[in-house]
C-alpha cells in the first residue's frame, strides 16, 4: 500500500495569495498584518486558540468595518481556487488504489471551509490539518503523526509541498518529499512512485 500526501495551499488550492488580496482590497501590506499572521495566528493553526476570538481586535486596526464572520468569508472565498487538473489526476490514482491525503497548516474554520464547502474532503481519502494534529508542517512531528495514523512505513509515502521547510520536515520523518514546482513534474514523480 502506498500513500500520496498533497499540501493544501500552493498545491491543491492555488491562485492569488491572500496577502495580495489584502493589499488590493484593503490597502494592507504584509508589514501591516505581520503581527497577527506571524504571531497569534500560529496558535490558531495549531488548535491552541480560536481564530474568531483572536482576529477580532486586529480588524478595526486594519480598517475592516464589518463583522468577524464577514471577514472570514472574504478571506476564505478570495483564496479558494482549486487545481482541477490535479484533482482529476488524484481521482485516477485513487481508482488505482493509491491512497491520497490532503495535509495543511490550517486553523479549524478554514479547514472546515476547504473540506466541506469546497468539497475537498470528498476528493481525498483523508485530511490532516495542523489544528487537529497539534503541530505545523514545518515540524517533523506533524509527519510522524501522519505516519502513525496511516500505519505505513515512511518509504511508502510520497509528499508534495510548495514550502522547502515543509519538504525538509517530511524528509526528516523519512518520507519521500518533493518541492512542488508544477503539474507535469508532479505527475512524473508520482508515476515513478506508484509504478
Amino acid at each position: 500500500m502506498q500513500a500520496l500526501l498533497l499540501d493544501m495551499d500552493g498545491v491543491v488550492v492555488t491562485g492569488e495569495d491572500f496577502a495580495d488580496c489584502l493589499k488590493r482590497d484593503l490597502g494592507l501590506t504584509r508589514e501591516d498584518t505581520k503581527d497577527f499572521f506571524t504571531g497569534v495566528f500560529r496558535d490558531c493553526q495549531m488548535g491552541k486558540a480560536d481564530l474568531k476570538k483572536k482576529i477580532a481586535p486586529y480588524l478595526s486596526t486594519w480598517g475592516w468595518k464589518k463583522s468577524v464572520d464577514e471577514f472570514l468569508e472574504y478571506w476564505f472565498t478570495s483564496h479558494s481556487r482549486t487545481d482541477e487538473q490535479l484533482l482529476r489526476y488524484v481521482q485516477e490514482l485513487r481508482a488505482k488504489k493509491t491512497l491520497c491525503y490532503l495535509v495543511g497548516n490550517q486553523e479549524k474554520y478554514r479547514a472546515e471551509y476547504l473540506g466541506e464547502v469546497l468539497g475537498l474532503r470528498k476528493s481525498f481519502d483523508g485530511v490532516f490539518v495542523s489544528a487537529e494534529v497539534g503541530y505545523l508542517k514545518e515540524d517533523q512531528r506533524f509527519f510522524e503523526h501522519v505516519l502513525r495514523e496511516l500505519r505505513l512505513p515512511p518509504a511508502a509515502v510520497l509528499h508534495f509541498d510548495d514550502s522547502e521547510r515543509c519538504v525538509a520536515s517530511a524528509q526528516a520523518a523519512g518520507i519521500r518529499a518533493h518541492l512542488y514546482t508544477g503539474y507535469q513534474d508532479f505527475v512524473q514523480e508520482t508515476e515513478n512512485f506508484v509504478s
